[in-house]
């Protein structure tokens, strides 16, 4: 997943972008849609990079502050993040398949962009359902570590 987010969705971005500076600065003519298929290839791209940063341990957290904690207060902040992230990923993962089995029938679009969202809905659901399988997976290896 996250090779396959890397490889096609960062090069498409960079082509769409530059295509659509193009149209729009040198043909004086805009591509409509441009803004559309880059806001969501960028939600495809950060919700599908999310799992492979938390099993790599390089996601975003406030460093300087982490590293000061002794052990205890340290596995407390472990704990307590991998359960924030189950939560709010679950009750996203949720509400996204709510929204794809309300709207498949409706003919949902945005925008300019006249294809349905349902398909990027579901590749976000996917993506934040792998990242609280990884969250779970790291909380128990973190409660696992601290009762040694």
């Amino acid at each position: 997943l996250f090779l396959l987010v890397s490889t096609l969705l960062c090069p498409a971005i960079a082509i769409l972008i530059a295509a659509d500076v193009f149209c729009r600065y040198l043909l004086g003519a805009p591509i409509v849609w441009a803004q559309d298929v880059t806001t969501l290839i960028l939600a495809m791209f950060f919700f599908g990079v999310q799992p492979r940063c938390l099993r790599e341990d390089v996601h975003v957290r406030m460093t300087i502050l982490y590293e000061r904690f002794s052990g205890p207060w340290r596995a407390s902040v472990d704990l307590l993040s991998y359960l924030s992230a189950m939560f709010l990923g679950s009750l996203l993962v949720y509400r996204l398949i709510r929204e794809v089995t309300g709207r498949f029938s409706s003919g949902d679009t945005h925008g300019f962009l006249k294809v349905p969202l349902s398909p990027f809905r579901i590749f976000v659901a996917t993506c934040m359902f792998l990242f609280v399988l990884e969250a779970a997976r790291r909380l128990f290896w973190r409660i696992r570590e601290v009762k040694r």
